[in-house]
């Protein structure tokens, strides 16, 4: 990512380690724009995400509506201490405009930083969320701490453990930031 004055702009992806061809959205490259201010003693962030799907069978310069190969979302964050408040919805090439909701509280022991997590879906087209109602689909802790490499250099890292308790599956994540 890249950010300048309010502004930031940056790219990720995810890609599954196993090939499970039954399951072509869960490779994705995703870039996104964001603009966060202070209202008072609280942030704002506001987001605007393209999903792109290599895996989906359709070329990336094709942006139909409704068999494009990418998903518009728009979305923002509300940070209060230590509190957010998320919500996400796609507005573009997802004909269930299918939305996400996700509370939080950040803490830190000694120098881990921790986060405490909740999501929730109304439902929508189950191929995002795994379910057509509501249901909650996010529940975690994610821990970060940056690694001191030399006198000049840390490198973060976080490791999350989600459990999605509508489906009765649980995920390990971790990650690098550079």
């Amino acid at each position: 990512s890249f950010s300048y004055s309010n502004f930031e702009v940056g790219a990720w992806g995810a890609y599954q380690l196993g090939r499970d061809a039954s399951q072509p959205l869960a490779d994705e490259i995703d870039f996104y724009l964001g603009y966060g201010f202070e209202i008072g003693s609280s942030t704002l962030d506001l987001l605007v995400t393209d999903y792109y799907f290599p895996n989906a069978g359709t070329k990336f310069g094709n942006f139909n509506d409704s068999s494009g190969a990418h998903i518009i979302e728009i979305g923002g964050t509300l940070s209060l201490s230590d509190f957010y408040l998320s919500g996400y919805v796609n507005i573009y090439n997802e004909s269930d405009n299918s939305s996400y909701f996700e509370v939080g509280y950040s803490t830190s022991i000694q120098s881990v930083d921790l986060t405490l997590f909740a999501g929730a879906t109304p439902g929508g087209a189950e191929m995002y969320y795994g379910t057509d109602s509501f249901n909650v689909v996010n529940l975690g802790i994610t821990a970060s701490k940056e690694i001191k490499i030399t006198e000049d250099f840390s490198l973060p890292i976080f490791g999350s453990y989600i459990l999605n308790p509508n489906k009765e599956i649980a995920h390990i994540v971790f990650g690098i930031s550079l």
